[in-house]
């Protein structure tokens, strides 16, 4: 397990994996928005 802020990288992990693994939590970034936004217009009274 990587600690926050530890510049020690695994051997295993590539940049190509880094950035795909960004490019997945922008898309649940931008999913959870969507739902919270739901979530706000449902529960208006």
């Amino acid at each position: 397990m990587i600690k926050r802020g530890s510049q020690d990288m695994p051997e295993t992990l590539t940049f190509a994996l880094l950035e795909q693994i960004d490019a997945e939590v922008e898309k649940l970034k931008k999913e959870i928005d969507a739902l919270n936004k739901l979530k706000r217009e449902m529960l208006v009274f």
